[in-house]
């Protein structure tokens, strides 16, 4: 892939994260606006001011290595280095991120009628991405 082909690739990604970041805002309008104050409401608003700044710092790195070619040749680099996605396979990245993040959110909505099982949840899946974390630690060594 050429370095113009990467840019149009992370100018797509901005758009996206631009989006995510506004999605995040909405939610938390519309809880914060329509749901009544407890737990529930205070976990979900915690978690779409997270995502938003997540989504929000990603779009500043990128928007960074967009303006400089030799960030965007690292970036490039660093997202295709063969090393690395050895690691997150082994690691099972993304997939432990993807179900992980289903288990928030399914926490996210089962607080407002369980709040026990919504923390049991929750706390799965901080263990399952501490699981997961660990594992690549150990691969980033040996590998």
């Amino acid at each position: 892939m050429n370095l113009e082909a990467y840019r149009k690739k992370v100018q797509r990604r901005l758009v996206w994260m631009r989006l995510l970041a506004v999605a995040f805002i909405v939610v938390e309008l519309v809880v914060s606006r329509f749901v009544p104050e407890g737990n529930a409401t205070n976990f979900v608003w915690g978690g779409c001011i997270g995502g938003a700044l997540v989504a929000l710092v990603i779009l500043a790195q990128q928007r960074r290595a967009l303006k400089d070619d030799e960030k965007l040749r690292k970036l490039y680099i660093t997202e295709n280095d063969e090393r690395k996605r050895a690691i997150r396979a082994r690691a099972g990245l993304p997939m432990v991120i993807y179900l992980s993040l289903g288990m928030v959110m399914t926490a996210a909505v089962v607080f407002f009628f369980n709040e026990t099982v919504a923390i049991t949840l929750a706390l799965a899946a901080v263990a399952q991405m501490l699981a997961s974390l660990v594992v690549k630690l150990v691969c980033m060594k040996t590998m």
